[in-house]
């Protein structure tokens, strides 16, 4: 009998945080991508908002040129690399597998391509 529940238990994916780092769904990796574009849009939009809180009267100063020019950059970066990407390819992991029929998108190849785009990065 308790081998039966131990298998049970064993058949149910992780629940919490885990399942999130942990998951092989197509649907919850693009769930993740798209709230990081998500949040990183937010981040984006602050820092325009602060360059155009700079432009907002004529001869105020709030920052630097220095860090006017970092911001304006970074906005751009950010939006792009941070935003844009991360969004579209959210969605495309989301759609494409319901649209070809596919049951996963990743079976255990995640931490392996993480790893490497990660040392990539760096």
């Amino acid at each position: 009998m308790t081998e039966a529940i131990a298998e049970v238990a064993h058949d149910r994916p992780p629940a919490g945080i885990l399942r999130w780092l942990t998951t092989t769904s197509h649907k919850d990796l693009g769930i993740l991508y798209m709230s990081f574009g998500g949040i990183m849009f937010f981040i984006g939009g602050a820092f325009i908002m602060a360059v155009r809180a700079e432009l907002l009267f004529p001869g105020l100063q709030w920052f630097s040129p220095g860090m006017y020019n970092q911001l304006f950059t970074l906005h751009a970066l950010i939006m792009v690399f941070g935003a844009i990407m991360p969004f579209a390819t959210g969605l495309n992991n989301y759609l494409i597998p319901l649209m070809i029929g596919s049951f996963r998108a990743c079976n255990g190849f995640r931490p392996a391509c993480t790893t490497s785009c990660s040392r990539c990065m760096h």
